[in-house]
């Protein structure tokens, strides 16, 4: 009988104990949102490619000063002179590509002729069109205008051995040949490097001519290369291969 009160009295403070625990109440403890994705678009990467302008092509000599002339040979006068660091525009080429036509620096509007030989070019030259040439100049009867229109300058023999760098030494050959289109006098200077001044020679063209002369030296015993050049009282001979040389060696 005691056991069976006790019993009874357990349950009722467990009813009791459940009536007095505290209520839930509503929206303290909402439902999470589900939880969703949205898909971010790729950025992509656009642009327009910009072809690149073509380059005007423009000269300048390669050493020193050069004539610009008022056509493709050096048998015509010179308009201008480019010296180093300057550069023209090319506006042309004659149609074996070995002169270029060019702005003349000197007078603006006008054009003259460079030769390609002695030219540096930047830029895309590839599309340079071929421009006519003027009329070849000619000199009148009677006056002495004539204009050089090629030089020759060699040197035999070009290379000698001197055992211990003792002497003696073989001579070497100077051989200068110069044509001209018409009559002109001239003085033609040989010039050896170690030596100085080696020879003078005045030429007298009575007409349009070739000439030629040699002049041989004994030169000084010092390795190495030594050259010898040409000049021409009163010319400017840019446009022309006046140097030669001759090696030394021991």
């Amino acid at each position: 009988m005691k056991n069976r009160n006790l019993v009874y009295i357990f349950l009722i403070s467990v009813f009791i104990f459940a009536c007095n625990l505290p209520s839930a109440v509503p929206g303290t403890n909402p439902t999470p949102a589900p939880i969703t994705f949205t898909p971010i678009p790729a950025i992509i990467a656009t642009g327009t490619a910009t072809a690149a302008g073509s380059t005007v092509p423009h000269a300048s000599p390669n050493d020193g000063a050069l004539n610009c002339r008022t056509g493709p040979d050096t048998t015509y006068a010179v308009a201008a002179v480019l010296n180093t660091g300057q550069s023209v525009e090319i506006a042309g080429k004659n149609s074996v590509g070995s002169w270029w036509y060019v702005k003349n620096p000197a007078a603006p509007g006008t054009f003259c002729w460079i030769s390609a030989q002695f030219a540096t070019v930047t830029g895309d030259a590839s599309g340079v069109q071929i421009v006519a040439v003027p009329p070849t100049p000619t000199n009148k009867p009677g006056t002495s205008a004539g204009v050089i229109t090629d030089i020759g300058v060699s040197v035999d023999p070009n290379s000698i051995h001197v055992a211990g760098c003792i002497g003696p030494i073989q001579p070497v050959t100077v051989f200068v040949s110069i044509r001209s289109n018409g009559p002109m006098k001239i003085k033609v200077h040989l010039k050896d490097e170690q030596s100085g001044e080696i020879y003078v020679n005045d030429m007298n063209f009575k007409k349009a001519d070739f000439q030629d002369f040699s002049k041989s030296f004994t030169p000084l015993v010092n390795e190495g290369k030594h050259k010898i050049s040409l000049t021409i009282d009163g010319l400017d001979l840019k446009d022309f291969k006046t140097v030669t040389s001759y090696t030394i060696t021991c």
